[in-house]
């Protein structure tokens, strides 16, 4: 009788072993539920191809007097083993084709952390970057002219950027610092020696009055917001340009490689982010005339939000288009300007064009 007695109790020691490994994986996978309830926005690239609804592409050559022409093609930005690898390449007349990924128009934010796992090349001519720009900001690639602020106007947030073969990296900020200043302030510091060539986590951390610059989890950089621009929402870029600050490509080289493990957009308290509730105008019209360009005063509430992202949209591009807010006034007419949130609320802007003639 003892021995089934003893089955019965190892039996019963195993069951409730089991249901308490149950309870631990349902507590568990509730505790990285909570834990990643702080994430606003990412990008793991666990996917076959680029993510279009999250990114969008530069065209051309596009600043800086750098040597790459710029497009979407699968050569020079694609996915392999769960990473995005953005691959320059120079073709056999010398001309170089890279790629710089966006999320201008699909997601622009506010105050939060910011950071990505990134290996670059230590070679020299390579000049990769992963950093951000005013929402306001936006390219006619096609015509290769500004639309919405100018980059003086937008500003720039440099998380990551390096130089040719660098044993480091460097985080900062441009910007213009008054209406009238006809060049920008730039104000940056370099982080620690480390090997560029394997991946380093690179982040910031933004609020209203501060950015923090970090690199493997160490702050290197404190940068005080004192500019109001610097406040308003940002969109995301990584690019590997050639040249210009990255310096001459060796004669032999012929391609060199950026590779991004994930992006992640977090809060920076660790709770769960804040959703958009409302939308308005400062302005229920606006008023011009042909070439006029006039920005609509938005608000967005609750400000303390993180995921800022409106989409603009003209109902008839003919009289005036809109660009980041901007609105481009063409002929004589009216139309209207809705902007949408992420979330769905949205909001119309009566616009009035008069003739250069009245």
């Amino acid at each position: 009788m003892k021995k089934p007695l003893f089955e019965y109790f190892v039996l019963t020691c195993f069951v409730l072993f089991l249901i308490g490994l149950k309870g631990g994986y349902v507590q568990g996978n509730a505790a990285v539920a909570e834990e990643e309830s702080n994430v606003i926005w990412e990008d793991d690239f666990n996917t076959s191809s680029i993510n279009r609804a999250k990114w969008d592409f530069e065209y051309g050559y596009v600043r800086n007097f750098e040597l790459q022409e710029y497009g979407d093609s699968p050569q020079n930005a694609f996915i392999r083993d769960g990473t995005l690898v953005i691959r320059a390449t120079r073709d056999d007349q010398g001309k170089w084709a890279s790629a710089c990924l966006m999320t201008n128009n699909k997601f622009e934010v506010g105050n939060a952390r910011i950071e990505a796992r990134i290996k670059i090349p230590k070679k020299n001519g390579a000049f990769p970057a992963f950093w951000m720009l005013g929402a306001g900001y936006e390219i006619d690639y096609k015509k290769q002219v500004e639309l919405g602020d100018s980059w003086l106007a937008a500003r720039e947030i440099d998380i990551m950027e390096s130089f040719g073969k660098g044993m480091n990296v460097q985080g900062g900020v441009f910007f213009q610092e008054t209406s009238e200043a006809t060049a920008l302030s730039h104000y940056f510091a370099t982080s620690q020696e480390i090997d560029i060539t394997q991946f380093h986590i690179y982040a910031i951390e933004k609020s209203d009055h501060k950015m923090d610059f970090y690199c493997d989890g160490n702050l290197y950089y404190s940068y005080e917001i004192k500019d109001k621009g610097l406040r308003d929402p940002f969109y995301l870029l990584l690019n590997l340009a050639v040249g210009s600050a990255g310096g001459t490509p060796d004669p032999k080289t012929t391609e060199m490689e950026m590779v991004v493990d994930y992006v992640r957009v977090t809060t920076l308290d660790g709770g769960p982010a804040t959703e958009l509730s409302s939308i308005s105008l400062e302005k229920a019209a606006i008023y011009g005339r042909a070439g006029d360009i006039k920005k609509i005063g938005l608000k967005l509430s609750p400000l303390k939000a993180q995921n800022k992202t409106v989409v603009w949209k003209s109902s008839d591009s003919r009289v005036a288009s809109v660009y980041g807010g901007f609105v481009h006034m063409k002929k004589a007419g009216t139309c209207t300007i809705t902007a949408t949130t992420y979330n769905g609320l949205s909001v119309t802007c009566r616009v009035v064009c008069r003739s250069n003639k009245e």
